[in-house]
């Protein structure tokens, strides 16, 4: 499943479509993306991130370009929403929104590892649906800031 591209902007659209409250699109985007993972998850070769990064010596100069470029476009995404989410919700116990944007990219791609290592591909979209719900803890209970 893509992070980048089509898919990930389908999958943002349809959630912000959804909902104009940006606490509750994110969730509905977290929901949508972990299912569409799951459909498509033993379709992946493996974490293609974790491989380029990994075996950097292995890989092309422009393909490592890629890699690092498409990392850095999706935690600026995820950062962007959160950013979104803190000017409307206060948050219910102080948070690093930079460690919570890599828990994210942790939940997806070190999940990937994880299933190709155990065979269990209900690890991917578990791990994803655990990150939501920590969005959600830490945010859908604190006062709302502002109104949309």
């Amino acid at each position: 499943m893509s992070t980048s591209g089509g898919s990930f902007d389908h999958l943002s659209a349809r959630a912000r479509e959804l909902s104009d409250d940006s606490l509750h699109s994110f969730l509905v985007f977290l929901k949508l993306y972990a299912e569409a993972v799951m459909a498509h998850v033993d379709l992946a070769p493996g974490c293609l991130v974790a491989t380029v990064a990994f075996q950097e010596r292995s890989v092309a100069h422009d393909v490592r370009v890629a890699n690092t470029e498409m990392v850095a476009a999706w935690r600026a995404r995820f950062r962007d929403w959160l950013d979104e989410i803190v000017r409307e919700y206060r948050p219910n116990a102080p948070v690093d929104l930079e460690v919570l944007v890599d828990a994210g990219w942790s939940a997806v791609f070190g999940s990937f590892t994880i299933a190709k290592t155990t065979g269990r591909s209900d690890v991917v979209g578990a791990q994803l649906l655990l990150y939501r719900e920590t969005i959600r803890q830490i945010f859908a209970r604190g006062e709302r800031l502002s109104q949309v």
